[in-house]
């Protein structure tokens, strides 16, 4: 299992416009936010084996995604969005699912 931090700039854009996530080495990718307000990282259909599609990143806090679902196809992306609650800025970055 890896763990691959996402930092969440002060503007909702992140480390690289697509996240390389191994499903076959279990990559867990974690949300980092160093800022006083919180994000909020939405997927329209979470890749995810929890199930879960909307992550709240708490201000000057992580969140674990935890690993990929076993229904997601390597090759795919997986677009979703990051807003903040306080400045109402968003950005649409991806994961990119590798074998």
């Amino acid at each position: 299992m890896r763990y691959l931090p996402v930092n969440i700039y002060h503007d909702g854009n992140v480390d690289n416009e697509y996240v390389n996530v191994s499903k076959g080495d279990g990559d867990v990718v974690i949300w980092q936010n160093p800022h006083h307000y919180d994000f909020t990282v939405q997927f329209k259909n979470s890749p995810f084996a929890s199930g879960i599609a909307q992550f709240i990143v708490p201000a000057r806090g992580a969140v674990s995604s935890g690993p990929l679902s076993g229904a997601v196809q390597p090759g795919s992306t997986v677009d979703y969005t990051i807003q903040s609650g306080a400045m109402a800025m968003a950005s649409d970055p991806g994961i990119k699912i590798k074998p």
